[in-house]
């Protein structure tokens, strides 16, 4: 090889080291190698003079120097003129020379120097023929940010965007090799930190927003950015930027966030924009979690630890942005399979520890300590958020008190409305999950902020401030106040059921009344807000003024004019359930018994379709088919989005519905409309989950029931009509149960599944033994509370809910003050339609269907779901006792006891001390307890409908074993023990008579029926009860609860004799009397302590018997005046209690 050739291959390998020592930062070594490239490349004299320029600019970069760098712009120029075999060269010295313009701020001569397209000009140097040197790469890079930096700076915004979107396909290009070279990444970070800033900004921008794909294209080229580097994403700031990437991931998390929570348009794509779908749903939420990640591992690492007197806005932002993002995903806008595996209470954990560590960076932030508050509510932790919001709420008590003294407000304080809005929620929580403790800290917390309130926000009145400059003061919108006034309202009323001192119940109920009124001020603009009307129309017919709480309800019914179309469907209609319930038990109070079942239908009838309700669920007979059905896609009703509250008023109203029909028709009209209300539990609820147990607990005293199918779903039909009980049943026959189908809408208003249970041998339910509808035939005809299955079929846009007919109330005035009604509703009529389509503000009526509801374990939904199947056992064996159906009530009553047994067992199981036989837990209605003393007390009333006394006697004492303050078991075994005082029911014999055995018969001990066990006694047939005579002379050794009494003294100086014949007394009567006058007294007792009680106030059927205990004790006094408050309670009795309305008492 000849010299030159020998020159011309060591040049190009200097040039390509020298490409290479700049690309990675090696400016020491670029002296050395740049005399070579002088020595053996002599023609590459537009490279050399940009080197040397590039070596200049990088060490006088930021220095005094610049402006010594001045010769090098002419010497640039000229190279550039001059180069016309090199085009990356000449590239890469127009890139330097607009480099040392820019560092000169002479940005206009700058943007000069590129060409209209960077990219352009980058594909013909680096096309698929040739590709271009890494340095070339670099250049390409600097060049969007050198053009783009420079447009900004001259106030070209809109051109600096399209300069940089327009080098995206260049870092696509260069990206592989970030980690590789110093220079590249160096200058790849600073573009790319302008180019997300400059889209974050103007995507918030009104002057010239951009699209949201646009936006995330810079971030996410950020991501792949820090993806290709060494390094996991660091804090701190890139080499000569002003903005840390700290900034830029919170810039990044901020678009991601208000994407969600605007619900604007998700790209699934750098460039390319697509709808939000299902699909891609769990895209956006794992690209939210992994932004998230880093954002908050980069803040906290930068952030110092917390002084008293450090606030923590940053640490509070990103907080403020993580809980808004939970309430979108977790609110009932996204589904759970959305959310990836382990749905919304997985993301609600993360956003949990998210908290905890941010707390760690911050001093008794309030913020962070009412989102604590709020995410341990929503995971079901009550006790833990109860612990936050005591902490939250000292801290502000305090920080408010300092306030008011000194005049200065205090940095990260919450303002007023804030402090409103987390107690509100705070006391409406305490009412709806708690019991007894949880009224009573509602209670607390309500006479607090009513005195509070009246002091610095007085309704009507110009509000009262502590601080120097009124200025910063945070006005509270008249809707929190509205929402604040309805919590302590609510809170009053609901310490209203549970006090024990009955003299102030009344007082109390007054106080809330007047604070309910506070909130339906018209100055507040919430006067038709429905949960508020729904709390204060519940105290009034808890109250007996049923016209004025007729007329609120109305007022909640009234359509509205206005939608919101950011809350889900039906959200209206669903909230107005409890309503149209509340209105059906008021007009059943009024003796209107038709208009409140119309009612019934009212609440179903508002989603206009059954379809909308329960949805169109395919008819699949068989197992395999039906887990097949479960693949496919299938239409969902509003049922599936809502949560077991929301199922059980629907349930609840349905309940109502059957009870009206027994009023009107009979018991027997309500059994054969049952299987429509376990209908609808299927449809609701599904099976239960309940294993059944087989050892009962050792305190129930009652053998283990037989194993069988029943208490679940597939013996919900087939045990109610499974036992002979009349001429009118067929008889039983043992053939097990196979198979269940679940069908479309059946009968009447429910359009809900329905149950058909097959024997082994293929055989229908209808071929064992049930009750013939054929006997009620008379009376079905003329039934017209209930939909028939045609109307039930009809489209539902020409089913209208009729209006009831009831009086016009009169001028309505709440204990002689105005109540405030919604304006115009004077000349509103009772709506003809039960469907209202209007929506009121989500904050006021609906804020339960868009924040995140409380989660509860699957064991406790699973507890409480079980607990709602035995209610319903237990209504269908009233129904059963009620037409004098006693096997097939007893049988109903078996299957309650065989779940509560289950739950029993379950609850035994538990190690997680939140819940005990007693106890049931937050939000979980009744104990196990209580339910063991419903089932007893079902036994003891179907027993006095058989004539044994003494049986009921012996299950009234069970239930109140299990449940000392059950109202229906004290009244009933107060009525037993008043009969045995009035000696209307007189006691067995302890000692039976001795009758000879005889050749035919055969003599078996007697035993006294109260002290054999529950499980061990026969079953006996329906008869005329054994009475046995008594008289002064005739008594019995043992007392009325089966208890020996000891031998009384004679009070006479004569001696004993023995008795002269067996119809000698076994007792003295001085003794019997005691027994007699021991078992008033405890009626007495019993019945007086449970009048007291808030389950019992107003419970007629105990008033009743206390009149009757205080006329036995010869009071008639008392007696009159118990029986005329028992008459007041009867004249405004709904068919069903009011506490029935829901499971949430006074909160809608």
């Amino acid at each position: 090889m000849s010299l030159q050739g020998r020159d011309a291959s060591k040049g190009t390998r200097y040039v390509q080291q020298l490409n290479e020592a700049r690309f990675r930062g090696m400016w020491e070594t670029v002296p050395n190698l740049l005399h070579k490239v002088r020595k053996h490349a002599p023609t590459r004299t537009c490279l050399v003079i940009t080197v040397e320029a590039e070596h200049a600019i990088t060490k006088a970069s930021g220095g005094p120097h610049l402006s010594e760098l001045t010769i090098y712009v002419s010497r640039l120029q000229e190279a550039i003129e001059k180069e016309r075999t090199y085009q990356e060269d000449e590239f890469q010295a127009r890139v330097c020379l607009a480099w040392l313009l820019w560092e000169q701020d002479k940005y206009g001569e700058a943007i000069n120097q590129f060409p209209a397209s960077i990219e352009q000009e980058f594909v013909q140097l680096d096309g698929t023929e040739s590709e271009s040197s890494s340095w070339t790469k670099v250049c390409a890079i600097k060049a969007a940010y050198i053009k783009g930096s420079s447009q900004l700076k001259v106030g070209a915004i809109k051109e600096a965007l399209e300069t940089y979107d327009s080098a995206l396909p260049i870092f696509a290009v260069t990206s592989s090799r970030i980690n590789s070279g110093k220079e590249l990444e160096t200058w790849t970070e600073l573009y790319l930190t302008a180019f997300c800033m400059l889209s974050s900004f103007l995507m918030k921008s009104d002057e010239t927003p951009i699209r949201e794909a646009e936006t995330l294209s810079a971030f996410r080229g950020w991501s792949t950015y820090w993806h290709h580097r060494s390094s996991p994403p660091i804090g701190g700031f890139a080499h000569n930027s002003k903005i840390s990437r700290g900034q830029v991931w919170k810039a990044y998390y901020g678009t991601l966030s208000e994407i969600l929570q605007k619900q604007l348009p998700f790209p699934t794509t750098a460039l390319i924009t697509t709808h939000t779908t299902l699909s891609t749903r769990l895209e956006q939420w794992q690209e939210l979690r992994d932004v998230e990640s880093k954002y908050e591992a980069i803040l906290l690492s930068t952030m110092p630890f917390p002084r008293a007197d450090d606030v923590g806005d940053e640490v509070e932002l990103f907080v403020e942005l993580v809980i808004g993002n939970w309430r979108v995903v977790c609110g009932g806008g996204w589904a759970e399979h959305d959310l990836g595996e382990g749905g919304t209470e997985k993301v609600s954990r993360g956003v949990l520890n998210i908290l905890y560590r941010a707390a760690t960076k911050t001093f008794h932030s309030t913020p962070i300590l009412r989102h604590l508050f709020t995410l341990h509510l929503a995971l079901a932790e009550f006790d833990l958020a109860l612990k936050a919001f005591d902490t939250y709420l000292d801290i502000v008590k305090r920080g408010k008190a300092r306030v008011e003294k000194t005049g200065d407000q205090e940095p990260g304080l919450d303002n007023d409305e804030i402090v409103l809005r987390t107690v509100s929620e705070c006391i409406r929580a305490l009412c709806r999950y708690g019991s007894f403790d949880g009224a009573e800290k509602a209670n607390d917390l309500g006479h607090f902020f009513e005195g509070w309130l009246d002091n610095h926000y007085p309704v009507g009145k110009e509000a009262k401030t502590g601080c120097k400059d009124s200025s910063e003061v945070f006005v509270v919108g008249p809707k929190v106040l509205a929402v604040a006034w309805r919590s302590i309202g609510i809170a009053y009323a609901n310490w209203a059921r549970f006090t024990f001192n009955g003299t102030t119940r009344g007082d109390i109920q007054q106080q809330a009344m007047s604070c309910l009124r506070k909130a339906l001020h018209p100055s507040l603009k919430a006067s038709k807000d429905v949960c508020t009307l729904f709390a204060l129309g519940t105290i009034l017919a808890e109250r007996r003024e049923l016209p004025v709480a007729m007329e609120v309800v109305k007022a909640a019914l009234l359509p509205q004019t206005s939608r919101d179309s950011d809350l889900p469907r039906f959200a209206r209609e669903r909230s107005l359930i409890p309503l149209w319930h509340l209105m059906a038990l008021l007009l059943s109070a009024s003796q209107e018994f038709l208009s409140a079942a119309k009612s019934c239908e009212g609440a179903f009838e508002q989603f206009q379709n059954p379809q909308n309700l329960f949805g169109n669920d395919e008819h699949f007979k068989s197992e395999h088919l039906q887990v097949y059905s479960k693949l496919v896609s299938k239409s969902l009703g509003i049922v599936d989005e809502m949560n077991d509250f929301e199922k059980e008023n629907l349930l609840e109203v349905k309940i109502t519905q059957l009870t009206l029909i027994e009023t009107l028709e009979g018991p027997e009209a309500a059994i054969n409309a049952s299987d429509e209300l376990l209908n609808l539990y299927s449809r609701l609820f599904g099976p239960p989950l309940i294993h059944t147990a087989t050892v009962p607990p050792s305190n129930t005293g009652l053998q283990p029931p037989p194993k069988s199918s029943a208490g679940t779903l597939r013996s919900i039909k087939g045990s109610i009509f499974g036992r002979s009980g009349g001429a009118a049943l067929k008889p039983h026959t043992d053939s097990g149960l196979s198979a269940v189908a679940l069908h479309p809408p059946t009968t009447q208003t429910i359009p809900a599944p329905k149950i058909e249970v097959t024997g082994a041998n293929g055989r229908t339910a209808s071929q064992h033994h049930r009750l013939q509808k054929e006997i009620f035939t008379e009376k079905a005809n003329t039934r017209s509370v209930s939909l028939s299955r045609e109307k039930a079929q009809e489209p539902s846009s020409s089913t209208k809910c009729q209006q009831p007919s009831m009086p016009p109330p009169p001028v309505t005035r709440l204990d002689g003050e105005e109540y405030f009604k919604p304006t115009g509703e004077h000349d509103k009529k009772w709506p003809d339609d039960g469907n209202a389509n209007g929506h009121t503000d989500m904050e006021q009526g609906f804020s339960s269907l868009t924040t995140p509801v409380t989660h509860f374990p699957k064991n406790q939904q699973r507890r409480w779901r079980a607990s709602m199947l035995i209610k319903l056992w237990l209504l269908i064996a009233g129904f059963y006792r009620r037409a004098a159906l006693y096997e097939d009530g007893k049988g109903a009553i078996e299957e309650a006891e065989k779940l509560v047994l289950s739950l029993d067992r379950d609850v035994s199981m538990d190690t997680s001390g939140n819940i005990s036989v007693t106890n049931p837990g937050w939000g979980s209605g009744k104990s196990v307890a209580e339910l063991w003393a419903d089932v007893f007390a079902e036994h003891g009333y179907l027993a006095v409908a058989m004539s044994l006394p003494f049986e009921a006697l012996a299950h009234f004492e069970s239930a109140l074993t299990h449940f000392q303050d059950h109202p229906s078991a004290i009244v009933g075994l107060s009525n037993i023990l008043l009969d045995i005082y009035s000696e209307d029911l007189l006691p067995p014999p302890s000692i039976p008579s001795l009758a000879l055995p005889t050749s035919s018969t055969v003599n078996i001990p007697a035993t006294s029926a109260h002290a054999t066990p529950l499980s061990s006694m026969p079953s006996t047939k329906p008869g005329p009860p054994k009475l046995f005579p008594l008289s002064l002379n005739a008594r019995h050794t043992h007392g009325p609860l089966g208890i020996a009494a000891p031998a009384a003294k004679k009070l006479s100086s004569q001696p004993e004799f023995p008795p002269e014949s067996s119809d000698h007394p076994h007792k003295e009567p001085s003794t019997a009397m005691q027994d007699r006058i021991a078992a008033r007294d405890r009626a007495s007792f019993l019945l007086s302590t449970l009048t007291k009680l808030g389950k019992g106030w107003n419970y007629s059927e105990a008033w009743f018997s206390l009149a009757r205990s205080y006329e036995l004790q010869g009071q008639p006094g008392k007696a009159k005046e118990v029986l005329w408050w028992c008459v007041e309670l009867e004249e405004s009795r709904p068919t069903r209690d009011w506490s029935e309305i829901g499971r949430g008492g006074y909160v809608l």
